[in-house]
C-alpha cells in the first residue's frame, strides 16, 4: 500500500500488482530458397502457399500457410511448451521438406526458420537416325560428337552451356524450371545438320514435389538425316572401247558389309540414282533396271541410294567377260549429301586366257596305248598373266564320248600344278597317271582351269578340241625272246643229252587277268626247219595269266642234242589267247634268239697266253710219240660219241606230241 499527496486536502491511496507470466505466443516461421541462384527472377517458383503443421507430442495443435515472403504465423497464441513444426505441403517449384524444426514456447513469440530446394529439371538429348528413329548410326555415320547449346534462366539472367553427344546422347542437368532452349551447333560425322530450334517448358504443376530432379527425355525430337549420294559409271573393253552390258559390279560397305549389286545396261552404263532406275522399283534385284539401296529404312526416291560410308566396288565374272582381266577391286567414299559420284569409264584389259595339247607321254603324239600305266602330258600356254602372283592349273579327263568325267575305280583322275610365273606368258605342263585299260577305244579329253586365289580367271574346256584328245587304242600284243644255255645264261649249249635251254620272253600289251599260251619251237637255223626229235618238232609251251600287261615268261626246251653237234638252234614264240595267236617273233636271224649246240668235248675258247697255244710251224722239233698217242685218243671219242647219239634216238621212252611234235 501506498498513498499519494493530491493537494487541496485530498490524499491518494496507491498499491502494487504483482503477475505472474505471461501465458503462450505465437508461432512464427520464415521461409526461404535453398538454392537463390536457381529462383531468382523465375516465375516458376514461390515461397507462397507452403502449409506448415504444428505439433505437440506427434498430435497436430494446428495449422498455418506461408505469404509471398516465406512469412507465416499460427492464427492462434500456443500455450507455453515445446513443439514440432512440419512441412505438409511445399510452395509451388519447391521439393517438399522432410525436416521437423523445434520451437519452444515461454510466454512470447517463438519463430523458426525453413529451406526448401527449388526443383531443377535433367535433360537428356537423345540423337536419333530420322530414317530409323534408333539411336544408331546408319554405314559409316555417327551420332556421337554433336554439340547442341541449351539456353534457360538462371540467377535472374539468360544462361547457356554446351554439350557433346556422346553414346548418342547428352545430359544437361540442374536447370531451373521453366522454358529451355536446345539448338544443335556442330552436327556428328555422316548426318545433315538438325537446324531446328527446340523448346520446352517444364511448369512448377507438372512436377512431382517428392523428387528433386525432373527427368526430361524428349521422344524422337532429335533427329538426323544422314547423308545419302549415289554412284554411275561406264564400262568399256579395251582396244575398240566397245560398250560391255550386263557387267555386273558388287558394291560392298566397309563399315556394315552390305552389299548389292549394280549392273551396266545396254550402253555400258550402271547407276544408282533414282533418276536412272527408281530406288523403289525392283530393289536391290541385280539386274540393269532393278533399283539400289542400302540401309535399313524404306527406299525413299528423294534421296541417294547410298549411305554415308566408304565402299569397295568389285567387277563380277559374267560371260560376256570371261576373256577379259576383271578391273582390280578399288574404294570410293560417300562423303557429301545428294551428290553423284562419276566412277569413270572402265576398261577391260585382256584377261588371262590358256590352251592346252595333249600328248601321250610315250611319244608325245594323240594316242595312248590303254594298259595301266597310262600317261598324258598336257602342255598348258597361257597370255596375260601377272608375273610374281600365284596360280593354279587343275585339269580333268572327259571321256569324249559321254561328255563326263573319266572315272578310275571310282574317282576322277585329276592333276594340278601350281606356279609363280615369271613373266605374262609361258607355259605349264599338267601330267596324267591312270590305269587306262578299262577307256580302250574312248577318247579322252583335257579340260583344264586358271585360278588365282579362289577366283577362276581362265578355262580351257572344248570338248571338240583335237588338241586336248588323246585316244587310248586297243593294247597291241607283242613279245620278243632271249634264249640261252639253262646252265651259264650264255649263247653256247654243249650238245650232249641233256641240252636245257631257257628262252625268257618279254610281253606287253596283254590284258592282266587273261590267261594266255606261249609256246615255243626250237628251229635248225641251218635248214631254217623245227629240230626234230624222233621225228617230232621239237615244243615248249606254257601258260600263264598275267597282273600287269607287260612282264616277262620264261619257257624252257630240255632235250638230247648230241644229234645237233655243230648246229645253231632258234627259238620262235607263239603267243595265244582262247586258241587264237596274237603275238610271235620268228626271226631266223634273231642273235637273242640262238643258242650254238657245240661238242661236249670241245674247250670254251680261252684267251691265248704269249707264246703258248699256237700252232706249230715248219720245222719245229716236235715230239712224235706224245702226238701219235693224241690223234689215237681223239679217234677213240668219236666213235664212242656216235654210238651214244645213236642209242639216245632208239630210245623207246622218248616224249611226241599227238602231232608230231616232241614237248621240251
Amino acid at each position: 500500500m501506498w498513498g499519494i499527496n493530491g493537494g487541496h486536502g485530498k490524499t491518494y491511496a496507491s498499491f502494487k500488482v504483482y503477475r505472474g507470466l505471461a501465458e503462450g505466443g505465437y508461432g512464427t516461421l520464415d521461409k526461404s530458397s535453398g538454392d537463390v541462384k536457381v529462383t531468382k527472377g523465375n516465375s516458376q517458383y514461390s515461397l507462397a502457399g507452403a502449409m506448415y503443421g504444428v505439433y505437440k507430442d506427434g498430435a497436430l495443435v494446428t495449422e498455418f500457410e506461408t505469404d509471398a515472403s516465406g512469412h507465416g504465423s499460427t492464427a492462434d497464441k500456443l500455450p507455453n511448451g515445446t513443439y514440432t513444426v512440419k512441412e505438409i505441403t511445399a510452395p509451388a517449384g519447391y521439393e517438399l521438406s522432410d525436416e521437423a524444426l523445434t520451437v519452444t514456447v515461454k510466454g512470447a513469440d517463438a519463430s523458426v526458420d525453413a529451406t526448401d530446394q527449388p526443383i531443377t529439371v535433367k535433360l537428356t538429348v537423345v540423337k536419333q537416325d530420322s530414317e530409323t528413329l534408333e539411336a544408331t548410326p546408319q554405314g559409316g555415320a555417327s551420332l556421337d560428337g554433336a554439340t547442341y547449346e541449351a539456353t534457360y534462366t538462371y540467377d535472374g539472367t539468360t544462361k547457356t552451356v554446351e554439350g557433346t553427344t556422346e553414346g548418342s546422347q547428352i545430359v544437361f542437368d540442374e536447370i531451373p524450371l521453366g522454358k529451355i532452349t536446345v539448338k544443335e551447333t556442330s552436327a556428328p560425322e555422316g548426318y545433315l545438320p538438325d537446324t531446328k530450334t527446340h523448346e520446352f517448358t517444364v511448369s512448377a504443376d507438372m512436377t512431382d514435389q517428392t523428387i528433386a530432379v525432373f527427368e526430361l527425355t524428349p521422344s524422337d525430337e532429335f533427329t538426323e538425316q544422314v547423308k545419302r549420294g549415289d554412284l554411275e559409271l561406264v564400262k568399256v573393253g579395251s582396244g575398240d572401247y566397245s560398250r560391255l552390258g550386263n557387267v555386273p559390279f558388287k558394291v560392298t560397305s566397309k563399315t556394315t558389309g552390305e552389299s548389292h549389286i549394280i549392273v551396266t545396261d545396254a550402253n555400258g552404263y550402271g547407276s544408282t540414282a533414282s533418276s536412272w532406275n527408281a530406288h523403289t522399283f525392283n530393289t536391290n534385284a541385280g539386274t540393269s533396271e532393278s533399283g539400289i539401296w542400302f540401309g535399313s529404312y524404306e527406299p525413299d526416291n528423294n534421296k541417294g541410294a547410298l549411305v554415308y560410308d566408304a565402299y569397295t566396288v568389285e567387277e563380277q565374272r559374267c560371260d560376256d567377260e570371261a576373256d577379259r582381266d576383271l578391273i582390280p577391286a578399288f574404294d570410293v567414299t560417300v562423303y557429301k549429301d545428294s551428290v553423284k559420284i562419276d566412277l569413270g569409264t572402265l576398261v577391260n584389259s585382256e584377261g588371262p586366257k590358256i590352251g592346252t595339247t595333249a600328248t601321250d607321254a610315250d611319244d608325245e603324239d594323240h594316242e595312248a596305248v590303254a594298259d595301266e600305266d597310262v600317261t598324258i602330258n598336257d602342255v598348258v600356254t597361257y597370255t596375260n598373266l601377272t608375273p610374281g602372283k600365284e596360280y593354279k592349273l587343275a585339269g580333268k579327263l572327259i571321256d569324249k564320248k559321254t561328255g563326263e568325267a573319266v572315272l578310275i575305280d571310282g574317282e576322277e583322275p585329276v592333276s594340278e600344278a601350281t606356279f609363280t610365273p615369271a613373266s605374262a606368258n609361258g607355259s605349264e605342263t599338267v601330267t596324267f597317271k591312270f590305269n587306262g585299260i578299262e577307256l580302250s577305244e574312248h577318247d579322252v579329253v583335257v579340260f583344264e582351269n586358271l585360278t588365282s586365289g579362289d577366283v577362276e580367271v581362265a578355262a580351257h574346256t572344248g570338248i571338240d578340241d583335237e588338241g586336248q584328245t588323246v585316244k587310248l587304242v586297243l593294247m597291241t600284243p607283242e613279245i620278243g625272246t632271249t634264249a640261252a644255255d639253262a646252265d651259264d645264261g650264255d649263247h653256247e649249249a654243249a650238245a650232249d643229252s641233256s641240252v636245257a635251254i631257257n628262252d625268257e620272253v618279254s610281253y606287253s600289251g596283254l590284258t592282266p587277268g587273261k590267261e594266255y599260251t606261249l609256246t615255243g619251237t626250237l628251229m635248225d637255223k641251218e635248214t631254217g626247219k623245227p629240230v626234230q626229235i624222233d621225228g617230232k618238232d621239237l615244243t615248249s609251251t606254257v601258260a600263264f595269266t598275267p597282273e600287269k600287261s607287260s612282264g616277262t615268261v620264261t619257257v624252257t626246251f630240255e632235250f638230247d642234242g648230241t644229234s645237233l653237234d655243230g648246229h645253231d638252234v632258234v627259238v620262235f614264240e607263239s603267243l595265244k589267247q582262247d586258241g587264237v595267236e596274237v603275238a610271235s617273233h620268228a626271226d631266223i636271224d634273231d642273235e637273242g634268239q640262238t643258242v650254238k649246240l657245240t661238242s661236249p668235248d670241245s674247250p670254251k675258247p680261252t684267251p691265248s697266253e704269249s707264246g703258248k697255244g699256237s700252232l706249230p710251224k715248219t720245222g719245229d722239233d716236235l715230239p712224235i710219240l706224245p702226238i701219235a698217242l693224241l690223234v689215237a685218243s681223239t679217234a677213240c671219242g668219236a666213235t664212242a660219241l656216235v654210238l651214244t647219239r645213236r642209242r639216245s634216238s632208239d630210245d623207246p621212252d622218248s616224249a611226241t606230241s599227238d602231232d608230231g611234235e616232241v614237248e621240251a
